[in-house]
This record gives C-alpha cells, structure tokens and sequence, in this order.
C-alpha cells in the first residue's frame, strides 16, 4: 500500500476541454518524513512511521525527542503509521506526492464532520409523524418495539451524537499532482471539514480508471 497524509483545503470547480463542470476537492501536500521504519523481524510486523507538522522541541516528550536527536530529525507535531508500504524507502527520507498512479482510484480516510446531538430523523433519516394538531407524534422516536420483550433491543436507532467517526471515501480519481505549488486534486467530496487531516491511500488491487483529461480554467 502506498499512501500520504494531507490537509484538506475545501472544494472548487474544473473544468474540461469541453466546459464540463468537475466538482473537486483541494488538498495541501504536506512533507511526510520517514522517522523509523519498523520490521517483522524486531517488531512483528512491517510498517514505517511518518511525522508532519514541525514543532518546537520544548514540547515534545522525553522518548520521542530522544529518537529525533539519534535520528538528527526536526520534531514533528504528529506521527503515524502506515502500514506494508510497498515503496522502499529508508529513515529521513521525504515520501513523494508523485508516488500514487493516475491510472488507478484511492481511498481517502479522515475524521466526519461532527454535527452534535441529533434526533431520528436527523441521525437516521427516519420519517415524521402527523403535523396535524390532533396529533401526538411529530418528530419522536416512534415504536420502541413489541411489549413481549420488556425491553428496547440493541438494534434499536436512537437520538445521540452525530458524525466526528473515522470513516473512509473509496474509489476517488486524482485529477492532478502539482508538487511546485504542494497540491493535489480530487474528484468529488472527501470526508472530514477543512483544514483537517487525511489520509490519502492506494494499494495494488485499487480500481482502474482513465486518465484525467486535460483541465482549462473558466473565467
């Protein structure tokens, strides 16, 4: 598997050759450094951790600053895994945005928008009652199922919080990598609000898709 961490900036519009309107989403490339490589021999699986975002030594822990200054590396603000990284790559080494293929889709894994406490028809796309003012039901939670049991069922969807979930989008096109100006373009919606992170991946069994054509901007 390959992928990188990036910010999501927000959403535009391209346009084709033929003025056909392309929703799209703009991610910042960050720099993701290799800071330790893990192996199955010492760790028991494969794997490589990045860091991004430089931070100030003075706020990082005792373990982590001993390991950059044995590793001669700048403090990060946020370290992850990624694993079976199928590019070889060594410690210090910056992964690079050109690395995914065009010709195939990515997934892209991100924390949801969180939307607070919601009730049913918010949360579950459930149906109201009567707007009627005869009516006692309008927008509750209904039948809280049959009298036999005694009790409400695991299953059963209730009102809560709403959204902040790790979830992921698969199947997206990258229209184009621009590492100059530390971009990338995604084809359609990706989760999570702007200005948070995401995880951007391609694994070998990705879906096929064609090369993106050639994009002309609208004034």
């Amino acid at each position: 598997m390959i992928g990188i961490y990036a910010i999501k900036v927000g959403m535009t519009t391209v346009y084709k050759q033929n003025n056909e309107a392309v929703p799209t989403t703009v991610i910042k490339l960050l720099e993701n450094q290799v800071i330790e490589k893990k192996t199955k021999e010492k760790h028991g699986y494969e794997a490589i951790k990045v860091g991004f975002f430089p931070i100030n030594e003075k706020r990082v822990s005792k373990p982590h600053k001993g390991h950059f200054v044995k590793h001669q590396l700048i403090p990060k603000k946020h370290l992850k895994e990624i694993r079976d990284f199928s590019l070889d790559i060594q410690v210090k080494d910056v992964i690079p945005a050109n690395c995914f293929d065009l010709e195939k889709k990515v997934n892209v894994t991100a924390v949801s928008k969180g939307k607070g406490f919601a009730g049913v028809i918010k949360r579950w796309n459930q149906s109201r009652g009567p707007m009627a003012h005869g009516s006692g039901f309008h927008r509750g939670i209904g039948s809280m199922g049959a009298i036999s049991p005694n009790r409400v069922f695991k299953s059963k969807n209730m009102p809560g919080r709403m959204g902040h979930e790790k979830i992921t989008t698969k199947n997206l096109q990258i229209l184009e990598i621009c590492e100059k100006d530390e971009y990338l373009l995604i084809k359609g919606s990706v989760p999570g609000p702007n200005n948070s992170i995401v995880f951007i991946s391609q694994d070998k069994y990705s879906k096929k898709c064609q090369k993106p054509e050639l994009f002309k901007n609208k004034n």
